[in-house]
């Protein structure tokens, strides 16, 4: 009951925010449309979008335009949910945030080689307000890795870049995976503190089985794609061992062979998500992603008042951002409306 009362309000407020996600039905009208233009005087409709699009003619909008201002959608209703959120439920949502941050520093260290590409996310700072742990206009406008470096100096990311920097040769890749390894590590460290009872398990799980599923996922990737050396890879395992055990890392980064490699898997607690049919690198990353949203689902199912409603309802909005670019972008260049529901799926 004590959950039930906790959470009784946060959960109202996310349902009826999850009542606005677009219907698969909604996607179906998209997906016939002829201009990106009529596809955003349907969004202007949407309580969810309208705000957003105030003011802005549809025709002169870019992809890139489109995208920041999907973007600028799922940080308004972050910070929705964070406004409504008591002071128990705050710690978590600040957790989350940080995986906002680090794609915001993952873009700008992509951006270092393409400065016309920096204005993306010029304005970011007065649209997060004040959750970043980093200076975001600062980051996005650094010139070089060192301006960088010197924008998230004082933050939590800074040891993390910093012992990037000190590598010979490193690529945004390498930046891309420590600040993936940090992150997890960080909040696995970091839960104990500031949870506790169905909370700590909540978040336990949430973070633990997404930790365990990267880890199958990029140990796959890097001996299939990378070749990468047996040190590397493991230089690159996330440090959370929770249904995954360290004795099954080990098996699976040292396995020779795509079906040792699936056996091991089969033998895990994740045997039961892949058919070895479907395990190839051509889709492995949409089953995982899959098998992620029906996992944070289940938990909301399992327990609505809980953690679980806003990790559920958060990766839901990603996931329709995501999409509502798709069909925008297939739109743009000439697909089917069968061929755009085919992308979506």
């Amino acid at each position: 009951m004590g959950s039930v009362f906790r959470y009784s309000g946060l959960t109202t407020k996310v349902r009826a925010m999850r009542g606005r996600l677009l219907t698969k039905e909604e996607y179906k009208i998209m997906s016939n449309m002829s201009s990106v233009a009529e596809v955003i005087n349907m969004l202007k409709e949407r309580k969810s979008y309208m705000d957003i699009f105030e003011g802005k003619d549809p025709e002169y909008i870019h992809r890139g335009e489109l995208e920041k201002l999907m973007l600028c959608s799922k940080y308004i209703d972050f910070e929705k949910l964070y406004r409504f959120a008591n002071s128990s439920q705050r710690p978590y949502l600040k957790l989350y945030f940080i995986k906002y941050e680090i794609d915001i520093i993952k873009k700008a260290i992509v951006h270092l080689d393409n400065p016309n590409q920096r204005e993306f996310y010029n304005d970011f700072d007065k649209i997060v307000g004040k959750y970043p742990d980093i200076d975001i206009a600062k980051v996005c406008n650094a010139s070089n890795m060192d301006e960088l470096i010197e924008a998230v100096k004082g933050s939590i990311f800074f040891n993390t870049i910093q012992m990037v920097r000190n590598c010979e040769n490193a690529k945004a890749f390498d930046y891309e995976v420590a600040l993936d390894l940090f992150f997890f590590t960080y909040v696995w460290k970091k839960r104990k503190k500031f949870f506790k009872g169905d909370d700590l398990e909540n978040v336990s799980k949430i973070y633990g089985t997404e930790s365990d599923i990267l880890n199958i996922m990029w140990i796959h990737r890097t001996k299939e794609y990378y070749k990468l050396k047996k040190e590397q890879i493991y230089s690159m395992v996330i440090p959370v061992y929770y249904k995954l055990k360290k004795e099954q890392i080990r098996q699976l980064v040292e396995v020779e062979g795509e079906d040792a490699f699936w056996g091991v898997v089969e033998s895990s607690y994740y045997g039961k998500l892949l058919k070895k049919e479907e395990f190839n690198s051509a889709n492995i990353g949409k089953i995982f992603d899959e098998y992620l949203r029906r996992c944070y689902h289940k938990l909301f199912k399992i327990n609505p008042y809980s953690l679980s409603a806003l990790t559920a309802y958060l990766r839901d909005k990603e996931a329709e951002i995501k999409k509502i670019v798709t069909v925008a972008e297939s739109i743009r260049y000439g697909y089917s409306s069968e061929d755009i529901l085919k992308r979506l799926r």
